[in-house]
């Protein structure tokens, strides 16, 4: 009897990893809808008509920008993000990346001059390039090594799920008659599943790693032992790999 409470707890910790493994993944669905719904977007008959894109000699440069600054973007916020990672954790910048991805998107949607669309796609770049960083990061750092592999893969998946509902929501809104919503709505989506991540971000733990980096390893133990799989209770085992990760942070910090 005395060992139910005990599998009722192994069990409870299982379906709280895979939830948190599914929130932060999030975050690759969202780089991947958001680096994909603008192929659509770029040839929706409302978008085209309300930037005048049909009547501008340099259209072409234009659409080509809307790309450039956007990767662009991307690289500054996967520079940036390391930083802010280390310095702050990797919550906080699961957070900030979140809340740029979220603002770009939210503001491009909303954009009513071509110039302003343009600036909200660097800020949708920042954000969601840190985010196709820090994901994998992070993912990595708060796995168990016995399913590590399989648990960092399913951001491969998130960004397979992604680029295909972009796709797929660009294309019925083609078929969309109100104005301007057949490109507005698209792209106003991928707020959603932004906002969720930076809402949710604070319910995940902090890395165990960035823990030990900073000298709290009392949280940093605690923390590593709730991240183990459900079947693994081998205390001894778990120990043994905790001191080994310490050990292994004492070599990069001297």
């Amino acid at each position: 009897m005395s060992t139910q409470p005990a599998q009722n707890e192994l069990h409870a910790r299982h379906h709280k990893t895979q939830l948190r493994i599914f929130l932060v993944t999030i975050g690759s669905f969202t780089y991947a809808y958001a680096s994909s719904i603008i192929g659509t977007t770029l040839a929706q008959p409302s978008f085209i008509e309300y930037f005048d894109m049909d009547k501008r000699s340099n259209a072409a440069d234009i659409s080509g920008a809307i790309n450039g600054v956007f990767q662009a973007g991307g690289f500054f916020g996967a520079l940036a993000c390391i930083l802010i990672a280390d310095k702050f954790g990797r919550r906080m910048a699961l957070f900030i990346a979140s809340m740029l991805a979220t603002l770009g998107g939210a503001l491009q949607a909303g954009s009513v001059h071509i110039a302003m669309y343009l600036a909200m796609r660097v800020v949708s770049g920042l954000g969601v390039g840190a985010l196709i960083t820090m994901v994998p990061l992070y993912l990595a750092e708060v796995a168990a090594p016995e399913v590590r592999g399989r648990v960092v893969g399913t951001t491969g998946i998130m960004i397979g799920v992604g680029y295909s509902s972009a796709s797929w929501m660009g294309f019925a809104f083609y078929f969309v008659d109100a104005s301007n919503t057949q490109w507005r709505i698209p792209i106003a989506l991928q707020c959603i599943p932004a906002l969720a991540l930076a809402i949710g971000v604070w319910w995940l733990p902090e890395s165990p790693r960035w823990l030990l980096l900073n000298d709290r390893a009392d949280e940093a133990h605690k923390l590593f032992y709730q991240a183990q799989p459900a079947h693994n209770t081998n205390e001894v085992a778990d120990n043994s790999e905790f001191e080994l990760l310490q050990r292994q942070i004492m070599q990069e910090k001297t």
